[in-house]
């Protein structure tokens, strides 16, 4: 979910500037339990993550 959130980053701030404040997330290394994984492996876990949205608890008000 982190790597989810870091790749839809796209703005910093509070619109107060046409064009300041934009950014854009580059991630060029990521550990897992101290091993690092291959961007292949990261990116295929971006991709299912639309699976959590069948889960009951996700998206429900009052329920954690």
């Amino acid at each position: 979910m982190l790597l989810a959130g870091l790749l839809l980053i796209e703005q910093i701030g509070g619109n107060k500037s046409a064009g300041k404040g934009r950014c854009h997330c580059l991630i060029t290394k990521v550990l897992l339990d101290r091993h690092r994984r291959s961007e292949t492996t990261w990116q295929s876990w971006i991709e299912q993550l639309e699976v959590l949205s069948s889960y009951p608890y996700i998206g429900k008000e009052g329920q954690a």
